[in-house]
Order: structure tokens, then sequence, then C-alpha cells
């Protein structure tokens, strides 16, 4: 094998890769990418379930998949194969990678305008891309070594020696005919074989989700009621008033939330939940009450998960007091800071720059008030027996971790 076409198949290998993964992560959104989190709001995962992701009825990571791993196996059979059939798979994607990359560059700057960038999806743009500087340099090298035959000769099979009789280069020239017919017929035959398997694993990955997603409801509905009265909050979603976090009347509401601000399948769900009231027009009043997994003000807990999840609670307890709750909860899922931490009291700060005086939040972050409150909602948490973020209670039934729209109009619907 030539390096420039071991290096086409090293490409084409880390596309198939990086697609496969966005592939689980469409059908499995609790699944975790590596170096881009949980899937969480202005991110892979919040891309990877909107409308945008899907195209003909299959995720655009499946039609990454075959494309890229169609390109690793037809180079790797013509690596093995010999002769001038690398190069002839290189020239048939010189021919279908500028119609793939303007598809890909179409579809990012979709990503951008939505406000959506991903960066497993633009690191595909780029492997497309050096494949085909790849089938580049091959074509420019070829026409450097034969410059005697013309440029439509790199995609076309070289001619036959002229100083042999015609009977010869007939013959000759007829059983490699055939033998062309009959690799691009298996390279068809492979292109639709590795299109079909894509699009069984596709499915597969599916009903996968979709056996999980029962199996959540099940447990849900054979779990023990749960009759506790819920404190009122001033941290609220939906059509649910806020109440200044100071009414000694009970909260009443649709869902109740125990979340950790840092926490990525909280934000996950947040943005599902406000997605789904989007779409269906439907009224919802969701009361949050916050959680933190760190031990340095909740020692229930065995370790810290969310380093400063303590700080930043104390963050949103202090928006929520300033009535800011909502747009200072926006600013912090967007920020970055649940995907890859760093979140410190400055930040904390600098995301209620423009929401509220500085002095005043940092006062309220301090205050005993929230001190309080965030004591109250960790001890209310235990005795609705919360162990993990985020934990919903519906219908006066607790479900664990996050769950799609589907699930969610279920449980609302009271369906089992």
């Amino acid at each position: 094998m030539r390096p420039i076409s071991i290096l086409f198949l090293l490409l084409a290998l880390a596309g198939a890769i990086i697609s496969w993964l966005l592939l689980d992560a469409h059908h499995a959104p609790f699944a975790t990418l590596p170096a881009c989190g949980q899937m969480e709001p202005g991110g892979c995962g919040e891309l990877s379930h909107s409308a945008h992701a899907v195209f003909l009825g299959l995720p655009w990571a499946a039609w990454g998949l075959w494309y890229f791993a169609f390109a690793a196996l037809s180079s790797l059979c013509a690596s093995l194969a010999g002769e001038s059939w690398p190069r002839r798979v290189l020239a048939l994607f010189l021919l279908l990678g500028p119609p793939a990359l303007a598809v890909q560059f179409v579809l990012a700057v979709l990503m951008f305008r939505i406000g959506l960038p991903c960066g497993y999806c633009l690191s595909t743009d780029v492997l497309n891309l050096l494949m085909l500087l790849c089938c580049m340099f091959a074509w420019k090298r070829w026409r450097s070594e034969r410059p005697e035959l013309p440029a439509r000769g790199f995609f076309l099979p070289v001619p036959h020696d002229t100083h042999s009789c015609p009977e010869d280069r007939s013959n000759t020239g007829n059983a490699a005919a055939a033998d062309r017919r009959a690799v691009w017929t298996l390279l068809g035959v492979l292109f639709l074989l590795v299109g079909a398997a894509v699009f069984a694993a596709s499915r597969m990955l599916q009903a996968q989700g979709d056996i999980w997603d029962e199996q959540r409801i099940t447990r849900y509905w054979r779990s023990p009621a749960i009759h506790m009265d819920y404190p009122a909050s001033d941290l609220t979603l939906g059509s649910a008033p806020d109440k200044n976090g100071q009414s000694d009347h009970p909260a009443k509401a649709d869902i109740y939330i125990f979340t950790d601000p840092l926490c990525s399948a909280c934000a996950f769900f947040h943005n599902t939940l406000e997605q789904y009231i989007r779409e269906n027009g439907r009224e919802l009043d969701v009361v949050l009450y916050e959680f933190p997994l760190d031990i340095t003000c909740n020692p229930s807990r065995p370790k810290t998960t969310h380093p400063n999840a303590c700080l930043a609670t104390r963050a949103i307890l202090a928006a929520g007091r300033l009535g800011v709750y909502r747009e200072y909860q926006d600013r912090l899922l967007r920020s970055g800071f649940i995907r890859n931490g760093g979140f410190d009291r400055q930040a904390a700060l600098d995301l209620a720059h423009g929401l509220a005086d500085a002095d005043a939040f940092a006062k309220a972050m301090d205050s005993q008030a929230v001190t309080q409150r965030l004591q109250r909602d960790i001890a209310l948490a235990h005795e609705a027996g919360v162990k993990a973020t985020p934990t919903l209670i519906i219908n006066n039934r607790r479900i664990r971790g996050a769950i799609t729209a589907e699930v969610l109009q279920r449980l609302l619907g009271g369906e089992e």
C-alpha cells in the first residue's frame, strides 16, 4: 500500500468511528461522548435531537457512517487488489468528495446559524476535506508520473502496450475490461451492503433505546407513590409562577425536579422540557429544588461528582431571589462550564452581568437566606429519596435520570 492510500484509509476509519459515536448518541441521548460530555444544550446532544438531525428518515450520522465506512472498505479492498485499483478508488472519491463536502458545509453553516455547533460533526468535515486532499495529491502525483496521458486518464484504464500485435491487444483488453466490470460491480454491491448494514444498525440502536425507555416506564409505575408537601420555590419553569421562595403555601406543579446546576444530564432534560413545552403548546407547572452533588454543602454524598456545584447552587438560588433565575439558568447552560468545568465565583458573578447588580448578587449568594434554602432543598431531597440528579417527581412517583420528550408525554398523560 502506498502511504497516500494508507492515510486515506486511516482518515476514513476515523470518520466512520466518529459517525458511529454520533449515531449511538442520537439513539441513546444520555450516552457520554468523549471530550464532549453528556448531552446538553448548545452542544452535540441538542443538535443530535433537533429537527435538523434527520434526513429522509435516517440520522445524518448514519449517512456519514455509510460514506466513511464505504470509503474505508473500498480503499482496503483496492489496496489488497493492487495494480491500479488504489488509484481508481481515489479517483472515485475525487468525484464523490466535493458533493459530500458541499453537503457538510451547508450543515456546518446551519449548525452555527441555529447556535448549535458540534465539534464531532465539524471533525468529520475536516476528515472529509483531508480525504479529498489525499485524492488530489494522488492525482497530481499521477500526472507528474504519466505526463503523456490526458488528465482524464486518472479516472480511466491505462492504455495497453501499443507495440503488441492487434489480436493480443484485443484479447488482453477484453479480459481487462471484464475484470474491471467485475470489480466495479463488487464495489457497487459493497456500497449497497454497507448502506444496508448502517440502516440496520441505526434501527437496532433505536429499538434498544425504545426498550430501555419501556423498562424505565415500567419501573416508574411499579414504584410506590410519594405523598409529601413541596415548599414554594422561586426556581420555576413553564407556566409556574415565581413564589420568591418565601411563601408558606406548598408548591403545586406538574413536575418537581431535584437538580444540580453543573449536572449535564440535568442540562439535557432542561432543554428537553423547554422543547416539549414549546412544541406542544402545553402549559406545565415545573418547580425545581437544588441537590448539588458536592460534599462541600451536601455531606450525605459519598464523594463530589461536580466540583463547585455548591457554589453554582448558591448562584442559582441568588438569581432566584433576585427574580432572574430563568435568564441566569439559560446563560449557565450555554456557557460551557457544565461540559468543560472551571466554574468559580468569578464565573458566577460574570454570568449575572447585566441581569442584576453585581454587589446585590454577591450579597445574595453569601446570604443566610440562601444557605437556609440550600439546606431545606437538600433535606427535602432526602425525604423524597433522591440519590442522583436529575430526579423527577411526576404524578407522585419518582423517576431518576433525564427522560426523552416521548417518555415525558406518556408519564404526564398517565400512560403505562
